[in-house]
């Protein structure tokens, strides 16, 4: 095998990135989450993934010399994970004893949140510093393994980012007499987020039994008794108390026409928002019984917002 040397050079510059986030000392301020979220990023990106590349054509003195870097730039990446620890469990505990009023944890969410001035829809999403945040203190684990196969028409899990919420939120000015209901919950983020930052109640509906119980279990803990979850197919559930639905494209085809009908129902009974975000939004734009609010033309990329007619 021909191995291909390693420039000193390139030694040096991954060294000094790593160097230099041990040394920032900013770093370890606990509420420096974005900061640290960076750091973080950098040591995945620049540093360990390059290094990993590198290994691949190192003769065994380079390997050597890198898997000892690579140790270095690992134990830094895990030292910053375990500040955003110490973080997440000092904010959970002051939420579960009601520190924070809705308003000022969403204060809080808001300087974790990048802008979202030229916001581009993407499969999957981007996600930021306040994604790691929200994350963190809902405690949301790896995927549960799925116990039902879902239907050919249902839409893979995908979370919502954190700052498409808020945006939501802000958005529709909820209320205490609000009810919102995401349909196609997952693991919760929606329903708990609009928990955390609104008086409003919220219902995730969810096909999935593991999702639904992980995220019953978050909110039971953080003790958001406005969140709650059904684990149910989205075309079997009563919608009688929902004031606003949410659908981040949870499903398609003939599941999604007839959950269309369901809400058309209600909106016959009374005024209902619906807020789609991403390729869904495209079907919603097509029902007459429903009327966009927002100024611009409803789009993929940002949560679009109808009322009912």
């Amino acid at each position: 095998m021909a191995y291909e040397r390693i420039h000193p050079a390139e030694y040096a510059e991954l060294q000094a990135q790593i160097v230099a986030i041990e040394h920032e000392q900013s770093l370890t301020e606990v509420t420096n989450l974005v900061a640290r979220e960076a750091a973080r990023t950098v040591l995945d990106l620049r540093v360990i993934h390059r290094i990993e590349y590198l290994l691949r054509g190192a003769d065994k003195g380079e390997k050597k010399r890198l898997r000892a870097l690579k140790r270095q730039a690992l134990r830094s990446h895990d030292r910053l994970g375990q500040i955003n620890e110490q973080f997440f469990v000092t904010y959970r505990q002051q939420i579960t004893s009601r520190v924070y009023a809705p308003a000022a944890v969403r204060q809080r969410l808001c300087g974790y949140a990048e802008p979202g001035e030229h916001e581009v829809w993407s499969d999957p999403p981007r996600y930021d510093a306040l994604d790691t945040f929200i994350d963190g203190i809902l405690q949301i684990p790896v995927l549960p393994r799925a116990q039902r196969r879902p239907e050919p028409e249902m839409v893979y899990y995908q979370p919502t980012p954190a700052r498409i919420v808020l945006d939501m939120v802000d958005r529709l000015a909820l209320s205490a007499q609000d009810v919102v209901y995401d349909l196609g919950s997952g693991l919760g983020r929606v329903v708990n987020i609009v928990a955390l930052v609104s008086e409003a109640k919220s219902i995730g509906v969810e096909f999935e039994p593991a999702y639904a119980a992980q995220a019953e279990c978050c909110a039971r803990e953080l003790g958001l008794a406005r969140a709650h979850f059904i684990n149910a197919d989205a075309r079997e559930v009563s919608y009688g108390d929902g004031t606003v639905f949410f659908l981040y494209t949870p499903f398609k085809g003939i599941i999604l026409q007839r959950v269309v009908e369901l809400l058309c129902d209600e909106a016959a009974k009374r005024r209902i928002r619906v807020c789609t975000y991403g390729p869904g939004t495209l079907d919603m734009v097509q029902q007459e019984w429903l009327v966009s609010v927002d100024a611009d033309e409803p789009s993929v990329d940002h949560v679009a917002i109808f009322e009912s007619r």
